[in-house]
């Protein structure tokens, strides 16, 4: 039986108040928008930022530098005299390159000066120039390197050094990836290629191969092809200049394919030493799995694209080039882990470890035929940072430093250099070469 309702006394009953309806009209009156604009208060800029790091980006900075003297006085940097800690300038063929390349980053501020320049180093350049002359007799697969250091200790800047004293052996082809995060950040559109059962990346391989072929035309000209490309009818004589020719700007053309023609044919191909350099290697350990999903909306590991793969097969020794080098930097922005310091040999596995932490695979892949050698990049040392000091007074971008460091009134220009130097050295953090600049030139900016 159902209950029967009832109504409440009216004693009860909470009575309706004059009160109420005033809080209530109040509170409405707390929400309502303003009819009128006020445009002193828009805080939207002019569309202009006017921070250094990024007006450099778009403004050409660089034609305001005082420089030309200094610059011409420079001595040019080449494997015959390295100029061990000094600053040296690129000679112009090679510069052209490097700008080819992408050598020159973000944030580097190679910007305040009109051409960029760099310091030969006493330990690290030399190496790396024993590295190059190495790699001229001997398969990649004993040429192995891996760049590390702290955060902005000049690991790209070594590798640009590399790159100039490779170009300035003999002729050579370079396979240079600049910036390995845009093959695993998403950036880029992929597809599963049901031959390979891997995926391709035809924007991202499509760019590279354009840069590729703008940096080794000369040398790929000379190079004949050992097969045509694909399903195609050309002779065997032709060389892999006219393949890319023929095929890097058709619409139709699977450019990952192409890719690993190319690397297939200077796998092969003895005449002539091949250096494969990667900035930024330790994308993928940051992209160890990928920001790409697969048909399952899984997470893809690195390793399914057939790009990076190819990369891997090389750094590891699985394949290598009769004559040549492969050569990777590691990049201080990315998320640390075991997976390098293990394969270097620098810290112990925890083999309870997970595989954000640890990729197992990927450490024996890289060790089974001997784990790559190590270049620890160190600080800038005290003459190494007045060797920089020096320069940047050279160029009269740091005339407000010396001012503000209470030295314009000193007249020997020696003592004004290593007193300056001795206070950068310390506020540099003993020597960091971002840090040296971004001090230094603070109060330029």
């Amino acid at each position: 039986m159902f209950r029967l309702f009832q109504l409440a006394p009216a004693a009860q009953i909470r009575p309706f108040s004059s009160g109420s309806v005033s809080r209530a009209v109040y509170k409405s009156k707390s929400f309502s928008k303003k009819k009128t604009f006020d445009s002193s208060k828009n805080r939207k800029g002019s569309g202009k930022d006017k921070r250094f790091n990024k007006v450099v980006l778009s403004v050409n900075y660089r034609k305001f530098a005082q420089d030309q003297k200094a610059y011409e006085s420079l001595p040019e940097f080449s494997p015959e005299t390295l100029y061990l800690d000094e600053v040296v300038r690129y000679k112009e063929p090679i510069l052209k390159k490097l700008h080819i390349m992408g050598a020159f980053k973000p944030h580097q501020y190679n910007e305040v000066f009109s051409k960029p320049v760099t310091l030969s180093r006493k330990i690290e350049t030399k190496k790396i120039d024993d590295f190059v002359a190495k790699s001229l007799t001997s398969s990649s697969k004993e040429n192995r390197l891996i760049i590390t250091g702290d955060k902005g200790v000049g690991k790209s800047t070594l590798l640009t050094q590399f790159h100039a004293l490779a170009l300035e052996k003999e002729k050579n082809v370079i396979l240079q990836f600049n910036h390995l995060d845009m093959f695993l950040d998403g950036s880029t559109d992929y597809k599963l290629n049901q031959s390979t059962g891997l995926y391709d990346q035809p924007m991202a391989t499509r760019r590279f191969l354009k840069k590729f072929y703008g940096l080794n035309k000369e040398v790929l000209a000379e190079i004949e092809a050992s097969k045509p490309f694909g399903d195609a009818s050309e002779s065997s004589k032709q060389t892999l200049d006219a393949v890319l020719k023929a095929h890097m700007s058709n619409p139709a053309t699977n450019h990952t394919e192409l890719f690993a023609y190319i690397v297939d044919e200077l796998a092969i191909q003895t005449a002539v030493p091949v250096y494969l350099s990667i900035d930024n290697f330790s994308a993928v350990i940051q992209y160890a799995m990928s920001r790409y999903r697969d048909k399952d909306n899984l997470p893809i590991y690195f390793q399914k694209f057939q790009v990076l793969k190819t990369l891997v097969e090389f750094i590891s020794g699985d394949r290598s080039f009769a004559k040549g080098a492969v050569i990777a930097a590691m990049h201080s922005g990315h998320k640390t882990s075991d997976t390098i310091p293990v394969v270097l040999g620098l810290k112990e596995p925890d083999h309870y470890a997970k595989f954000a932490q640890w990729d197992r695979e990927f450490t024996n892949q890289l060790t089974k035929n001997g784990a790559p050698q190590q270049l620890q990049v160190e600080r800038f040392t005290r003459d190494q940072v007045q060797a920089i000091v020096q320069y940047l007074i050279e160029c009269n971008v740091i005339e407000h430093e010396v001012q503000k460091r209470g030295l314009a009134k000193i007249e020997d220009p020696e003592v004004v250099v290593s007193r300056l130097a001795d206070i950068e050295y310390v506020l540099s953090g003993n020597g960091n070469p971002k840090e040296l600049y971004r001090n230094c030139l603070f109060s330029f900016i």
